[in-house]
């Protein structure tokens, strides 16, 4: 708050932004990613080919893995959830 004349101004510090302003920068940020999904898509698709390029899996050893990690998970995680609690045993 500042005091200007005989009213008190309250304004955002130097530096901060107001809520409204940086969602309105959020959703310009979005929508210029979104813009250039192809780009992003360039990438990713860069990325993989050049880390997995001389895997005899390939491409697909993301997929294998992640199949494996949910597996897993929700086997223990059945397993867990099925457990009576302490106090019931």
């Amino acid at each position: 708050m500042t005091l200007v004349g005989s009213q008190i101004v309250t304004a955002p510090p130097p530096g901060r932004r107001q809520v409204g302003d940086q969602v309105a920068s959020a959703r310009a940020d979005l929508a210029g990613g979104l813009a250039r999904w192809r780009l992003c898509w360039l990438l990713g698709v860069g990325d993989i080919r050049q880390r997995y390029q001389r895997s005899r899996v390939g491409q697909f050893w993301i997929t294998v893995s992640m199949l494996v990690t949910i597996v897993a998970l929700g086997t223990l995680a059945t397993l867990w959830l099925r457990d009576p609690p302490l106090g019931a045993r």
